[in-house]
Protein backbone atom coordinates (compact mmCIF):
# COMPACT_ATOMS: atom_id res chain seq x y z
CA UNK A 1 0.00 0.00 0.00
CA UNK A 2 2.55 2.22 0.85
CA UNK A 3 5.05 1.54 -2.47
CA UNK A 4 1.23 2.42 -4.48
CA UNK A 5 1.39 5.75 -2.29
CA UNK A 6 -1.50 5.45 -0.36
CA UNK A 7 -1.59 6.61 2.88
CA UNK A 8 -2.35 4.31 5.93
CA UNK A 9 -3.18 4.09 9.13
CA UNK A 10 -3.40 0.91 11.00
CA UNK A 11 -5.14 0.43 14.83
CA UNK A 12 -3.83 -1.37 17.79
CA UNK A 13 -0.70 -2.19 15.87
CA UNK A 14 1.92 -3.27 18.31
CA UNK A 15 3.86 -5.20 15.02
CA UNK A 16 5.99 -4.19 12.58
CA UNK A 17 3.38 -2.51 10.60
CA UNK A 18 3.20 0.48 12.94
CA UNK A 19 7.21 1.18 12.00
CA UNK A 20 5.92 1.40 7.85
CA UNK A 21 2.66 3.13 8.38
CA UNK A 22 1.73 7.07 8.17
CA UNK A 23 -0.30 6.86 11.36
CA UNK A 24 -1.30 4.03 14.17
CA UNK A 25 -3.99 5.08 16.39
CA UNK A 26 -3.36 2.47 19.65
CA UNK A 27 -6.38 3.49 22.17
CA UNK A 28 -5.98 0.40 23.90
CA UNK A 29 -2.08 -0.81 24.21
CA UNK A 30 0.56 1.59 25.10
CA UNK A 31 3.31 1.16 22.42
CA UNK A 32 6.49 -0.28 24.40
CA UNK A 33 8.88 1.45 22.34
CA UNK A 34 7.00 4.90 21.31
CA UNK A 35 6.74 6.18 17.83
CA UNK A 36 6.48 9.72 16.32
CA UNK A 37 3.55 8.18 14.37
CA UNK A 38 1.88 6.62 17.21
CA UNK A 39 -1.01 8.12 19.21
CA UNK A 40 -2.00 6.25 22.09
CA UNK A 41 -4.49 6.60 25.31
CA UNK A 42 -7.62 6.97 26.12
CA UNK A 43 -7.71 10.42 24.22
CA UNK A 44 -7.64 9.11 20.74
CA UNK A 45 -10.66 6.14 21.22
CA UNK A 46 -13.95 6.40 18.97
CA UNK A 47 -17.19 6.28 21.39
CA UNK A 48 -20.16 5.64 18.80
CA UNK A 49 -22.77 8.23 19.24
CA UNK A 50 -25.13 6.32 21.09
CA UNK A 51 -22.73 6.53 24.40
CA UNK A 52 -22.95 10.09 23.68
CA UNK A 53 -26.33 10.51 24.52
CA UNK A 54 -26.53 8.82 27.61
CA UNK A 55 -26.52 10.15 30.94
CA UNK A 56 -24.72 8.44 33.92
CA UNK A 57 -27.24 6.92 36.15
CA UNK A 58 -26.53 7.20 40.04
CA UNK A 59 -25.27 4.27 42.41
CA UNK A 60 -28.17 2.55 43.60
CA UNK A 61 -27.84 0.86 47.13
CA UNK A 62 -28.27 -2.99 46.20
CA UNK A 63 -27.55 -3.59 42.91
CA UNK A 64 -30.92 -4.77 40.68
CA UNK A 65 -29.42 -5.88 37.37
CA UNK A 66 -25.80 -7.45 36.59
CA UNK A 67 -24.59 -7.30 32.88
CA UNK A 68 -21.84 -10.44 31.07
CA UNK A 69 -20.71 -9.59 27.89
CA UNK A 70 -16.88 -11.25 26.94
CA UNK A 71 -16.44 -9.60 23.51
CA UNK A 72 -16.91 -11.55 20.01
CA UNK A 73 -16.07 -14.65 20.67
CA UNK A 74 -15.19 -15.49 24.31
CA UNK A 75 -13.12 -18.20 23.94
CA UNK A 76 -12.20 -18.74 27.19
CA UNK A 77 -15.85 -19.30 28.41
CA UNK A 78 -15.94 -16.75 30.63
CA UNK A 79 -19.45 -15.99 30.27
CA UNK A 80 -20.69 -19.28 31.57
CA UNK A 81 -18.20 -19.23 34.32
CA UNK A 82 -19.46 -16.15 35.60
CA UNK A 83 -23.00 -16.88 35.48
CA UNK A 84 -22.49 -19.81 37.50
CA UNK A 85 -20.73 -17.76 40.14
CA UNK A 86 -23.28 -15.40 39.87
CA UNK A 87 -26.31 -18.20 40.32
CA UNK A 88 -24.13 -19.86 43.54
CA UNK A 89 -23.62 -16.75 45.32
CA UNK A 90 -26.43 -13.90 44.47
CA UNK A 91 -30.50 -13.69 44.98
CA UNK A 92 -32.86 -11.80 43.51
CA UNK A 93 -30.41 -9.56 40.89
CA UNK A 94 -31.32 -9.87 37.28
CA UNK A 95 -28.47 -10.61 35.46
CA UNK A 96 -28.54 -10.14 31.88
CA UNK A 97 -25.88 -11.49 28.92
CA UNK A 98 -24.82 -10.21 25.60
CA UNK A 99 -22.62 -12.32 23.23
CA UNK A 100 -21.01 -11.78 19.82
CA UNK A 101 -21.43 -13.20 16.80
CA UNK A 102 -18.36 -15.67 17.12
CA UNK A 103 -19.47 -16.79 19.99
CA UNK A 104 -19.81 -20.97 19.40
CA UNK A 105 -21.38 -22.45 22.36
CA UNK A 106 -24.69 -20.65 22.35
CA UNK A 107 -26.91 -24.19 22.11
CA UNK A 108 -25.07 -25.27 25.46
CA UNK A 109 -25.69 -21.94 27.30
CA UNK A 110 -29.20 -21.72 26.26
CA UNK A 111 -30.14 -24.84 27.69
CA UNK A 112 -28.07 -23.83 31.02
CA UNK A 113 -30.28 -20.95 30.98
CA UNK A 114 -33.60 -23.14 30.71
CA UNK A 115 -32.85 -25.09 33.67
CA UNK A 116 -32.58 -22.17 35.87
CA UNK A 117 -35.54 -21.09 37.80
CA UNK A 118 -33.88 -17.30 37.81
CA UNK A 119 -34.74 -15.27 35.02
CA UNK A 120 -32.32 -14.77 32.81
CA UNK A 121 -31.66 -12.71 29.55
CA UNK A 122 -29.93 -14.10 27.03
CA UNK A 123 -29.28 -11.64 23.75
CA UNK A 124 -27.34 -12.12 20.95
CA UNK A 125 -25.42 -9.66 18.46
CA UNK A 126 -27.56 -6.54 19.08
CA UNK A 127 -26.79 -3.43 17.64
CA UNK A 128 -27.80 -1.23 21.13
CA UNK A 129 -25.17 -2.69 23.51
CA UNK A 130 -25.17 0.92 25.31
CA UNK A 131 -28.37 0.28 26.46
CA UNK A 132 -27.93 -2.84 28.29
CA UNK A 133 -24.47 -1.08 29.47
CA UNK A 134 -26.39 1.89 31.06
CA UNK A 135 -29.06 -0.02 32.66
CA UNK A 136 -26.58 -2.20 34.31
CA UNK A 137 -25.33 -1.29 38.10
CA UNK A 138 -22.51 -3.95 37.60
CA UNK A 139 -20.83 -5.62 34.37
CA UNK A 140 -18.45 -8.00 33.47
CA UNK A 141 -16.38 -7.71 30.86
CA UNK A 142 -12.68 -8.84 28.96
CA UNK A 143 -10.25 -5.50 28.09
CA UNK A 144 -10.81 -4.93 25.17
CA UNK A 145 -12.83 -1.58 23.65
CA UNK A 146 -15.57 -2.91 25.70
CA UNK A 147 -13.90 -1.26 28.42
CA UNK A 148 -13.57 2.35 27.58
CA UNK A 149 -17.78 1.78 26.15
CA UNK A 150 -18.69 0.70 30.14
CA UNK A 151 -16.82 3.23 31.52
CA UNK A 152 -18.13 6.06 29.36
CA UNK A 153 -21.78 5.24 31.29
CA UNK A 154 -19.94 5.11 34.99
CA UNK A 155 -21.09 1.18 35.38
CA UNK A 156 -18.34 -0.24 37.49
CA UNK A 157 -16.73 -3.18 35.86
CA UNK A 158 -15.32 -6.28 36.91
CA UNK A 159 -12.39 -7.66 33.86
CA UNK A 160 -10.77 -10.92 33.46
CA UNK A 161 -8.39 -9.98 30.73
CA UNK A 162 -8.69 -12.91 27.62
CA UNK A 163 -4.91 -13.22 26.70
CA UNK A 164 -1.90 -11.68 27.50
CA UNK A 165 -2.45 -8.96 24.78
CA UNK A 166 -5.43 -7.47 26.45
CA UNK A 167 -3.58 -6.96 29.62
CA UNK A 168 -1.67 -3.87 27.97
CA UNK A 169 -4.56 -2.40 27.99
CA UNK A 170 -3.54 0.73 29.70
CA UNK A 171 -6.89 2.43 30.73
CA UNK A 172 -8.32 -0.92 32.84
CA UNK A 173 -6.64 -0.19 36.40
CA UNK A 174 -8.18 0.80 39.44
CA UNK A 175 -6.81 4.13 39.71
CA UNK A 176 -8.89 4.65 36.78
CA UNK A 177 -12.26 3.30 38.37
CA UNK A 178 -11.51 -0.28 36.86
CA UNK A 179 -11.46 -3.99 38.84
CA UNK A 180 -9.12 -5.52 36.58
CA UNK A 181 -8.22 -9.70 38.03
CA UNK A 182 -5.83 -9.73 35.24
CA UNK A 183 -5.94 -12.86 32.91
CA UNK A 184 -8.86 -14.49 33.53
CA UNK A 185 -7.26 -18.29 33.36
CA UNK A 186 -5.30 -17.75 36.11
CA UNK A 187 -8.01 -15.78 38.37
CA UNK A 188 -9.21 -18.01 41.04
CA UNK A 189 -13.03 -18.20 41.64
CA UNK A 190 -12.40 -17.17 45.18
CA UNK A 191 -10.75 -13.88 43.83
CA UNK A 192 -13.53 -13.30 41.81
CA UNK A 193 -15.80 -13.54 44.59
CA UNK A 194 -14.22 -11.78 46.71
CA UNK A 195 -14.61 -8.83 44.38
CA UNK A 196 -17.50 -9.43 43.24
CA UNK A 197 -18.77 -9.29 47.05
CA UNK A 198 -17.19 -6.26 47.72
CA UNK A 199 -18.71 -4.67 45.09
CA UNK A 200 -22.33 -6.32 46.20
CA UNK A 201 -21.69 -4.98 49.82
CA UNK A 202 -20.74 -1.46 49.19
CA UNK A 203 -22.57 1.38 47.53
CA UNK A 204 -19.70 3.73 48.44
CA UNK A 205 -17.01 1.12 46.92
CA UNK A 206 -19.16 1.54 43.26
CA UNK A 207 -19.69 5.31 43.69
CA UNK A 208 -16.00 5.92 43.83
CA UNK A 209 -15.04 3.76 41.29
CA UNK A 210 -18.20 5.34 39.20
CA UNK A 211 -16.61 8.88 40.11
CA UNK A 212 -12.91 7.44 39.00
CA UNK A 213 -14.77 6.44 34.91
CA UNK A 214 -16.97 10.04 34.68
CA UNK A 215 -13.30 11.83 35.72
CA UNK A 216 -11.74 10.55 32.55
CA UNK A 217 -13.45 12.77 29.12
Amino acid sequence: LKERGCFVANFEDLGEGGEVVDVVINALYEDPLPRKNTFWSKAYFCLRDEFHLLEPRPVVKELKEILITFGGTDPNQFTRRVLELLLAHTQGIMITIILGRGYLEVEALESFINAQERPISLLKDINNISHYMHRADLAFTSAGRTVYEIASLGTPLIILAQNDRELLHTFARYEHGVVNLGLGSNCSDSKLLKSLQRLLDSQELRAELQRKLLSHN
